[in-house]
């Protein structure tokens, strides 16, 4: 079967003579021969072959050499085409882990002001429920207070009333009292009166008698 490389093809003498080169250098390396001994070798074997083979040679070597090493570039390409790809398989993926990364943090930070937020809506609730319960209780103090004055002014009121009511029937004793020493005086009047208008009649009725008694003996 015919051989190839990247589609060119491969003459039998130049893989043989490639197989001869690479058996010579594993040869070489073996033995840990210098490497002008390898040369020498290779001079050697070459002088033994003919002009055309020669010429074969050294054009299929040329040939295959320069596939060999378009080879080599390609798989350094390849190498490097692919630690390309890999690296940036590794920066995405690493640039996917800071993007999870920063969610988490942005979701963390969401929930921290989210509880935040809360909290402070819960504080302003609380500190009104406070305002309003001491404000209620201002009320309730203003409240019973104005009871208290009230009371304090019904109380003040009934103490004027029972004062006043006192007075009354302290002024209603003296003019009892008063139209009792009247009724007295004018009882004593009238009997007076009478005392003396008896008396009078009586000191009458005695000069008259008295009189009779001088006139008819």
């Amino acid at each position: 079967m015919q051989q190839t490389h990247k589609g060119k093809r491969i003459r039998p003498v130049t893989i043989r003579i490639a197989e001869l080169k690479k058996d010579i250098n594993e040869a070489v390396g073996k033995s840990e021969l210098p490497p002008f001994m390898l040369e020498m070798v290779i001079g050697e074997y070459l002088t033994g072959i003919s002009a055309v083979a020669r010429k074969e040679y050294a054009q299929d070597l040329e040939e295959w050499e320069a596939a060999q090493k378009e080879e080599e570039v390609s798989e350094a390409t390849e190498k490097a085409e692919n630690t390309r790809v890999s690296q940036e398989e590794s920066r995405k993926t690493a640039e996917t882990a800071r993007a999870s990364a920063e969610a988490k943090r942005a979701e963390s930070e969401n929930t921290r002001i989210s509880q935040e937020t809360a909290r402070a809506k819960a504080e302003t609730a609380r500190g009104i429920a406070e305002t309003k319960r001491a404000d209620a209780e201002k009320l309730r103090v203003s409240q019973e207070e104005t009871r208290k004055t009230a009371e304090s002014g019904r109380v003040s009121a009934e103490n004027t009333r029972i004062s006043q009511e006192s007075a009354r029937v302290e002024e209603e004793k003296k003019r009892a009292s008063s139209e009792e020493k009247r009724r007295v005086a004018e009882t004593d009047r009238v009997n007076a009166e009478e005392k003396r208008q008896t008396d009078t009649s009586a000191a009458i009725d005695n000069c008259n008698t008295a009189g009779r008694e001088r006139v008819y003996p």
